[in-house]
């Protein structure tokens, strides 16, 4: 009983952050709808916490991908922070068509109505953000076949857990967490693959001519 009351004491502050003349300004500065929660389990990642995030990322030219990206709150906040792709991964088809509305005519932004589990990652470095979109055997399927998208072709990957209720799905593959960021709800961890799969990508070597 105290733990639903502590879940209801949470979405209600929560609901009450992201109604606030701020949030709403946001999207309206914007011409786009992120802050509207949906009773199918849609609640945006908060300004404050997004925006952390990205400044504590050190790279900017990698592809930024949102996995379970909802209305696509992050991709646009990715593109303001310097990222030039952003693509978003959604399955339900209402936030799959809300996010492509709010993305339509942003240069170098895209969403894909589609199960992550069976998303064709890019073959470029990635910067990989997760919201909590997923239950236990869902996160452990999708990093599966990131990792199987690693060893055909190793390159570098950061990856961004907020919220994260099953960690133990990237530890037990030898996942490295950099930072454990925050606490509750808005704690975040910055991981990296095993060095194995994370090698960057780079030409093969020119043998000098005899």
């Amino acid at each position: 009983m105290r733990d639903l009351i502590s879940l209801v004491m949470h979405l209600w502050d929560r609901w009450r952050f992201e109604a606030t003349p701020a949030e709403r300004a946001w999207d309206a500065e914007r011409g786009v709808e992120t802050s509207a929660w949906t009773i199918g389990g849609y609640e945006p990642t908060p300004l404050a916490l997004a925006r952390t995030i990205l400044d504590a990322l050190p790279r900017r030219d990698r592809t930024f991908v949102d996995v379970g990206c909802g209305k696509g709150r992050m991709l646009l906040l990715a593109r303001e922070a310097g990222f030039t792709h952003a693509i978003g991964v959604e399955l339900d088809s209402t936030l799959f068509e809300t996010a492509r509305a709010n993305l339509e005519g942003r240069e170098g932004l895209s969403v894909i109505n589609r199960d992550a589990r069976l998303f064709p990652w890019p073959i470029t470095p990635l910067v990989v953000f997760l919201y909590n979109p997923f239950e236990e055997p869902i996160v452990g399927q999708v990093v599966d076949r990131l990792e199987r998208s690693l060893r055909d072709q190793p390159r570098p990957v950061d990856l961004i857990y907020v919220n994260p209720l099953w960690a133990e799905a990237f530890e037990t593959r030898g996942w490295q967490v950099l930072s454990d960021t925050g606490a509750g709800t808005s704690r975040w961890l910055h991981l990296q693959p095993p060095s194995f799969l994370g090698q960057p990508l780079r030409p093969p070597a020119l043998r000098p001519e005899r």
